[in-house]
């Protein structure tokens, strides 16, 4: 007897695709330096069209650069810890969380166009783990399909950030 249960895989990649998931999350990290090991200062453009997010953790080339994110990506935000820094978005993108981790520069300040915030990463919100003053100030766009955001600071750096907006398609967001 063949049980029902040997199409779920497939049908969970197309619901996660009818919903605007990535069917599999990603840990992106910033690094406008490429492939040279660590991490410089945070400047650049996040406009799906720069290969400036990183696969690989320690900013070198064991992984690889790519252009776009999408609402599975876990995005991480690192830097020279002497530098102040600014991401410029262009249009909407999309990304399940962002993370200052510590050690980002005094001032680390993501402007323009507006960041689909929510997934299916592991986390879903913005997170403060650095002693910098970091600014959000891109519009945020809470994903529907995400009924729980988190908005974290764990250290003694301030956390800023701009305009949030959205609703959940079904339940309460929280």
């Amino acid at each position: 007897m063949k049980s029902g249960f040997s199409n779920l895989p497939i049908l969970a990649v197309l619901v996660a695709a009818w919903h605007g998931e990535s069917a599999s999350a990603a840990s992106r990290y910033w690094d406008v330096n490429g492939t040279a090991a660590g991490y410089s200062t945070v400047v650049g453009t996040w406009d799906g069209t720069n290969a400036f997010w990183n696969t690989d953790a320690a900013g070198g080339a064991g992984g690889g650069m790519v252009t776009t994110t999408a609402s599975g990506d876990d995005l991480f935000i690192r830097q020279a810890t002497t530098n102040t820094g600014s991401l410029t978005v262009t249009g909407t993108q999309n990304a399940s969380s962002i993370s200052f981790v510590a050690n980002v520069g005094p001032t680390t300040n993501i402007t323009g166009g507006s960041i689909t915030i929510g997934g299916s990463g592991t986390s879903s919100g913005i997170f403060q783990q650095s002693t910098g003053a970091n600014i959000v100030s891109s519009a945020l766009a809470l994903n529907p399909v995400v009924s729980t955001f988190n908005l974290s600071n764990t250290s003694t750096g301030l956390l800023t950030i701009g305009a949030i907006s959205g609703a959940a398609a079904s339940g309460t967001q929280t």
